[in-house]
């Protein structure tokens, strides 16, 4: 009897369990793992966030250290391009005097031009280095270049009773060295490259004309490469564009990488030469390396017929 009780009873606390409160809490033990994995999506969310930022200021610091590199190298140039100037300018006012008697000094040969030509500005009397004795040879500068003219009548006039030899200086021949060192030294804004990538969807139907009204506001284009599909004749995915300079290439590459175009969000990044010899860009010769025929889907800008920006 005692049995029948026992059973009796444990039924009837079966028949009292409630079963909404034991669901309730099965959920609220599963709500700790459900809140973990919704702050692990926050979290990577923000991660890649970060590391987006981090990627465009690494990229906006590069920029910036490549544009004051190119001022200092300009000012450099400027600055060497006006002494050269005024370094011309003087040497066009000076004479070269020779046959001098080896008494002659500075002051005598000061003397005799201040008179005979014009206000003197430097006297350079070459001298023997070890004996510091006259060479018979004077460079004299003045300060206009009528005196110049006057100096240049001198030749066969006597100084210290010895007939001297005047004539102008190798002002043309020193400028036109000159020059040529500073042609080599000028900075030289090369063609470059960017690679266009993310052409994809609705975007693969893109043409080369589209690509050029898209990226000519930033500057000249020399030609644009766009990879196609064999099969479909369909861009591949990406492009190539070589503009005349590397500023305008950098600065398309500023503004676009990111660009949402068509809904699809585009890539743009430099090409390195190293990339280019690599067999990145078939096809395509660097700067000063020749080339032959263009490739497959490269279209010279000229025969666009003055496509521009719109």
């Amino acid at each position: 009897g005692s049995c029948g009780l026992t059973g009796g009873t444990a039924m009837a606390d079966a028949d009292e369990i409630d079963f909404d409160a034991v669901e309730q809490l099965l959920e609220g033990g599963d709500a700790p793992a459900k809140e973990s994995t919704g702050k692990d999506r926050d979290r990577d969310r923000r991660r890649r966030s970060r590391s987006r930022t981090d990627e465009a200021e690494k990229q906006r610091r590069a920029l910036e250290k490549e544009r004051k590199e190119e001022e200092r190298k300009q000012k450099q140039f400027e600055d060497e391009r006006q002494k050269a100037m005024e370094q011309a300018k003087r040497e066009d006012n000076t004479v070269v005097v020779m046959c001098l008697n080896h008494k002659a000094g500075e002051r005598e040969i000061y003397e005799f031009f201040s008179q005979q030509a014009g206000k003197v500005r430097d006297i350079q009397l070459i001298r023997d280095q070890a004996s510091q004795k006259s060479k018979g040879i004077a460079y004299v500068e003045f300060y206009l270049q009528e005196a110049v003219v006057k100096a240049l009548a001198c030749t066969g006039r006597p100084l210290m009773g010895v007939p001297i030899r005047v004539q102008a200086s190798q002002a043309e021949k020193n400028r036109a060295t000159q020059a040529a060192k500073l042609a080599q030294a000028a900075p030289v804004d090369i063609p470059i490259r960017v690679h266009v990538s993310g052409l994809v969807g609705n975007l693969e139907g893109v043409s080369e004309t589209e690509i050029q009204k898209l990226f000519s506001p930033f500057g000249d284009i020399e030609f644009i490469d766009l990879q196609r599909n064999p099969a479909t004749q369909k861009c591949s995915g990406s492009c190539y564009i070589q503009y005349k300079k590397a500023a305008d290439a950098r600065e398309a590459m500023q503004a676009m990488n990111g660009f949402s175009l068509a809904g699809q969000e585009i890539k743009v990044e430099l090409v390195q030469a190293t990339q280019l010899t690599a067999g990145l860009a078939p096809g395509l010769a660097l700067p000063g390396m020749g080339g032959g025929a263009m490739p497959g889907g490269l279209l010279a800008l000229g025969g666009l017929g003055g496509v521009g920006a719109t």
